[in-house]
């Protein structure tokens, strides 16, 4: 396990599992770094989290130095959350409505840095407590792709609670609301 990578930690890397006396290594993978590079994710609306039973809009940006050749973006989901749709410089092959679990996307001729987009998740009713979503970019930057995960990872979506009588959810109850009440 590596804390804090650092430019000296590239290079490539195999486990081996010893159980009974017996060796087993596992393939090389190989670590590389994106120095100077970064991708974020952040949520769009109030709060900054999410509403059981409502939609949530995550934005993107990936940044990167030089002529990427291809790039791509994948995500890992929330349990019983699904894809609504994209926006921005959402790539050429991307999700469909209702995919859940993992989400990709691809752009086989990618844009210039950065590379800013965003997409809508279906959140259940159900959802409590805080979730998690992880993003991996892959980018090839002519040679061997390089994997990064995006910044913060995982993004933690706070539940967002709103009073019973905040039915726009803006954190305040208008008088409009109160009478309701």
């Amino acid at each position: 396990m590596l804390a804090n990578v650092q430019a000296a930690n590239a290079g490539t890397y195999a486990a081996t599992v010893t159980s009974s006396g017996v060796n087993t290594t596992s393939s090389l993978a190989t670590l590389a770094l994106l120095t100077g590079n970064s991708a974020t994710h952040a949520v769009n609306g109030l709060g900054s989290g999410y509403v059981a039973g409502q939609a949530v809009t995550i934005t993107n940006t990936i940044n990167y130095t030089g002529t990427a050749t291809s790039l791509g973006w994948s995500v890992l989901l929330p349990n019983g959350w699904s894809f609504a749709s994209s926006g921005g410089n959402a790539g050429d092959v991307g999700p469909t409505a209702g995919d859940s679990s993992e989400l990709d996307w691809a752009w086989t001729n990618p844009p210039s840095s950065p590379v800013t987009f965003t997409y809508t998740l279906n959140v259940p009713a159900g959802s409590s407590g805080p979730q998690t979503v992880t993003a991996l970019v892959i980018l090839r930057l002519g040679g061997s792709p390089v994997e990064t995960l995006a910044q913060p990872d995982p993004l933690v979506l706070p539940q967002l609670l709103y009073y019973s009588a905040d039915e726009n959810h803006d954190g305040k109850i208008s008088l409009l609301e109160l009478t309701r009440v």
